[in-house]
């Protein structure tokens, strides 16, 4: 008998640290972030393996604390260097300093220095000196760190860091955009940002004079939850989402995304109460990406469409269905690559989206989103093609709640047998 106690308890004990890790994890995707102070000499913000081929391509991107990321541009200071380790060819990248919140500024910054540090291993360093020459001092508004590649061979970045000067460090407290903070905040990825640089931003989309653009390339609902309380500084009387194709291409499930949602429409009923919110549907791509398995894309457009009727003042803004082409993937026309809108994909948003923003819309306008996988069924990694289900509402996966189901009915049995076993010592006595 006290072998099978040890046993169950065993398995309680292996299921609980199961569940603690599955849960760090997810407080990981939706928690804040750390506030660094003074930080250690050598500050590792990218490791891993980013590669890439082809002069001018993307390799990667690191986002300040200031938009929602991990590394605090508050701590480049005077006499602070970036080093950069990758393996390629000499001279292989270059960096680039953005800002989207100072004016969407891109500044290219070439290495100061470069040694080998093995065989097609370099180790690249871009000094302050360098670094302010061409971007400024104005790192309270440095909002992304991009790696470009810089020759038309392989390149793998495995490491990105940088020292501490000794200068003191700038104040980002404020986090204020450069931008008006009243009429309509669109906030959302390179699909709300990308108006800015070629179609005159969404006030020419929209035939407006009111709209700001808080959209950033590349980010996930997660920065976006980081970030929002910039948009509530302001008092707009509208807020716009557009989100979530990024989430799909880093396997989240849509009850984390969702969860993000939520938070952020929480604290929109706080601070401005009286704001409404307006949430577009994820595009549909051509088959350059996500072949096979735009059903994920549909079935996180479902679980958005039911959370947002948990909000009085949301609404679901369904796009997707005039971007969808008969073979189930989305009409080539709409597209410059795929996956961003042309001008005539962002004057169809505006043909959906302006009736709501003017309060003309009728009540159910627009197609019910379908869970049917159009093309491909959603995948076990992005979640079950069943629709909202309780896994949303209580925010964690089924095979959660199932394994806790099991936990907590070994316990009982052990408390059981536990009480059973000290009433027959009192009767025997």
């Amino acid at each position: 008998m006290r072998k099978l106690w040890k046993i169950l308890c065993l398995i309680c004990f292996l299921m609980a640290g199961v569940l603690t890790a599955e849960n760090s994890v997810k407080a990981s995707e939706t928690g804040n972030l750390l506030i660094m102070s003074k930080p250690a000499e050598d500050v590792e913000i990218f490791s891993g393996a980013a590669k890439g081929k082809g002069k001018g391509s993307e390799l990667t991107f690191i986002y300040s604390e200031h938009v929602g990321g991990t590394f605090d541009g508050a701590c480049f200071t005077e006499g602070t260097y970036i080093t950069l380790d990758y393996t390629g060819a000499e001279n292989g990248v270059y960096i680039a300093l953005v800002s989207s919140s100072g004016g969407s500024k891109w500044t290219a910054v070439y290495p100061s220095s470069a040694e080998s540090i093995g065989e097609n291993m370099w180790r690249q360093t871009y000094s302050y000196e360098d670094i302010t020459k061409a971007w400024g001092s104005n790192f309270a508004r440095l909002d992304i760190i991009q790696v470009y590649a810089n020759v038309a061979s392989d390149i793998n970045v495995s490491r990105i860091a940088y020292v501490l000067g000794d200068g003191p460090l700038a104040d980002t407290t404020d986090g204020t955009w450069d931008v008006p903070m009243e009429g309509i905040a669109f906030i959302g990825d390179s699909i709300v940002q990308n108006p800015i640089f070629s179609y005159g931003d969404w006030n020419t989309i929209l035939n407006r004079t009111d709209c700001v653009n808080y959209g950033i390339g590349g980010q996930t609902t997660k920065e976006l939850e980081n970030r929002i309380d910039d948009v509530l500084k302001g008092d707009y009387e509208k807020i716009v989402f557009l989100c979530g194709i990024n989430d799909i291409g880093r396997n989240r499930q849509p009850f984390v995304i969702c969860a993000a949602y939520r938070d952020m429409l929480d604290a929109i009923g706080e601070k401005l109460p009286d704001a409404e919110v307006f949430i577009i549907s994820v595009l549909p791509t051509t088959d350059a990406f996500f072949k096979d398995n735009q059903g994920s894309i549909q079935l996180l457009n479902s679980n958005l469409e039911f959370m947002t009727k948990e909000y009085d003042f949301a609404t679901f803004v369904n796009v997707y269905p005039e971007f969808l082409a008969e073979d189930g993937y989305g009409k080539k026309e709409y597209y410059t690559d795929g996956l961003h809108p042309n001008e005539d994909g962002y004057a169809v948003i505006a043909e959906i989206l302006n009736p709501y923003l003017d309060g003309t819309a009728e009540n159910g306008d627009g197609a019910e989103v379908s869970t049917e996988a159009g093309n491909g069924e959603a995948s076990g990694d992005v979640g079950e093609a069943a629709g909202p289900t309780a896994q949303m509402e209580a925010g964690y996966p089924v095979w959660q709640i199932v394994l806790l189901g099991v936990a907590a009915g070994i316990c009982l049995v052990i408390i059981v047998v536990l009480v059973c076993k000290m009433v027959g010592r009192k009767k025997s006595k």
